[in-house]
């Protein structure tokens, strides 16, 4: 909008939610289901995730990272300064006006408690001499030993913040603090319906029939962790609504599936268990497939307990969700703690106004309209490096070797018209894509850039470990 010769402006459709409360109901706020939920608040002004998209969006202060710079520790460790590009989008005010605080973060591990940083190094400044609607430059010390994340804050005159930027920091080496466990006893063991890798008192089942997928995980007598049909499977999804034979007598029943996303069904088969010969510190098994998107997972089983999962798949379509699912049924889980982008959940349409941090909330099922608990406990997060969930036998943690993949938590709940979205179920997924969130009156392909579909040809790898407590 800003760079088009032709727009002139938007607007906001209205500040907040519209409800009356039911007197004659135990009080509650009656929406009129999904016709009157239009605002970026809530009806009590409960602050959703939108209403941090726009605040990024509209900040009179934006700030630029240097372009195609690296965030890895090691290369930042050679750095004095970063140099960051800032705009002045205000009309009246000098950007010397306002202030700009920075810290370099230490982040909570994934196996302690909490999530407040450790503040390492830290530092405010007067802004630049930069007239309204001007660019100019500002610095940064850079990193400090051991940091997760640089948080940068623009303060106005009013000593207000406009915005928090944040920039994870890959590190060099990915660590963990779980203790690694001294060498045990690995094997694997076939039966007719499984087939079981032993580690320990760890046992790790596996559908040798049909999926060739990790269906269960026993942790001695105390912790069993059933993972539903099991996983990693592919998860590709595409609006239901997009098909080749749109003739006319389908008009009816195609523009009935404009909300709701279907899977492609994978119908690959195993073809094989191949087991490694084990050492001291791990056991490999590949699961090879045949006949169907799906081409291999390896596993690595580790003496602590985890276990990595390397993962290819090749697929050729158009698609609007792409990646593997981990199965789990909702019911199970109690919490979640995760550090990455949030507190809220994204779509690949909006994924401003985040902050990178540690956060945690309890489970919660708010339905549109009708209910306005945020953040949303269930969604697509953002950059997850990992992320701990509290379930009934136990506790998982999931750490993706990408920072940039999305973790999916079940499937999103879209109100009782579903005139949003109809998700199948997703249970616990890792995806390089993920759908756009439409509009009322709107199909996705209709609102913009960001909210196309992607088309994929070939194929794609991912890893991920596991931990089970």
């Amino acid at each position: 909008m800003r760079k088009a010769p032709r727009c002139a402006g938007g607007f906001l459709w209205v500040f907040a939610d519209e409800g009356v409360v039911r007197t004659d109901d135990n009080n509650r706020v009656d929406c009129n289901g999904q016709y009157a939920p239009d605002g970026i608040l809530g009806p009590h002004l409960e602050k959703e995730g939108s209403y941090y998209a726009i605040r990024e969006i509209w900040s009179p202060v934006q700030l630029f990272a240097p372009e195609g710079m690296s965030w890895r520790q090691e290369d930042l460790s050679r750095l004095k300064k970063i140099a960051f590009r800032v705009e002045n989008r205000y009309d009246f005010l000098d950007l010397s006006q306002c202030r700009f605080h920075w810290e370099w973060q230490q982040l909570p591990k994934a196996f302690g408690v909490g999530t407040s940083p450790i503040v390492l190094k830290q530092g405010e400044f007067q802004g630049p001499v930069v007239a309204p609607h001007g660019e100019g430059a500002l610095t940064i010390p850079a990193v400090s030993a051991d940091a997760d994340v640089l948080q940068v804050t623009a303060i106005d005159d009013r000593g207000e913040a406009v915005f928090i930027w944040s920039y994870p920091v890959e590190p060099t080496t990915p660590k963990t603090d779980k203790q690694i466990g001294s060498a045990q006893k690995m094997e694997v063991v076939q039966t007719w319906q499984y087939m079981r890798v032993e580690v320990g008192d760890y046992r790790y089942l596996f559908d040798r029939q049909e999926s060739g997928c990790l269906v269960r995980v026993e942790h001695g007598e105390a912790h069993r962790y059933d993972l539903g049909a099991g996983g990693p499977r592919l998860m590709a999804l595409h609006r239901g609504d997009r098909m080749n034979e749109v003739f006319t007598y389908q008009q009816e029943r195609v523009r009935s599936q404009r909300t709701s996303y279907v899977p492609y069904e994978d119908l690959g088969k195993v073809k094989s268990f191949d087991v490694e010969e084990s050492s001291s510190d791990s056991l490999v098994m590949t699961v090879r497939y045949e006949l169907g998107s799906m081409d291999w997972v390896r596993w690595t089983f580790k003496p602590d307990g985890s276990v990595a999962m390397t993962w290819q798949y090749t697929f050729n379509g158009v698609v609007d969700a792409l990646g593997i699912t981990m199965g789990m049924k909702e019911q199970q889980v109690k919490s979640k703690r995760w550090q990455g982008f949030g507190p809220y959940r994204v779509w690949q349409n909006r994924l401003q106004g985040q902050q990178y941090g540690v956060y945690e909330n309890d489970y919660n099922d708010p339905e549109p309209g009708v209910s306005f608990d945020y953040p949303e406990f269930k969604g697509f997060f953002r950059d997850v490096r990992w992320m701990n969930l509290l379930t009934e036998a136990g506790t998982i943690t999931i750490a993706p070797a990408a920072g940039d993949t999305y973790l999916g938590v079940f499937e999103p709940r879209d109100g009782a018209d579903h005139q949003l979205y109809n998700y199948p179920e997703m249970g616990i997924s890792l995806l390089e894509m993920i759908p756009p969130v439409r509009n009322k009156n709107h199909e996705t392909d209709r609102i913009g850039p960001s909210s196309q579909p992607h088309w994929v040809n070939g194929p794609r790898q991912g890893r991920a470990t596991l931990y089970f407590e």
